[in-house]
């Protein structure tokens, strides 16, 4: 079994990217993906500043086209996962 966890600062602006897994070819499966979605630097959790602070409120922190990519990557990724 395969788990996918978005986490809660998946889609801040200015957010640091990272991706982490506790297994080596899903990483490199996962990295495959997100590149063919849409870039070098997207990811599954991102870092906050405002993380669970009265300042962290929509439009103004969240990155659309960020969410947008690691959702077309997901997608690609679960396909290629239930296979």
């Amino acid at each position: 079994m395969t788990w996918i966890h978005f986490g809660a600062n998946i889609g801040v602006a200015d957010g640091k990217p990272s991706l982490r897994s506790a297994s080596d070819d899903l990483r490199q499966l996962t990295e495959a993906e997100l590149v063919r979605a849409g870039g070098r630097c997207v990811t599954l959790v991102r870092s906050n500043p405002l993380f669970h602070l009265p300042q962290e409120r929509w439009p103004h922190t969240v990155d659309m086209d960020a969410v947008a990519r690691v959702v077309a990557a997901t997608i690609a990724l679960v396909f290629k996962l239930t296979r």
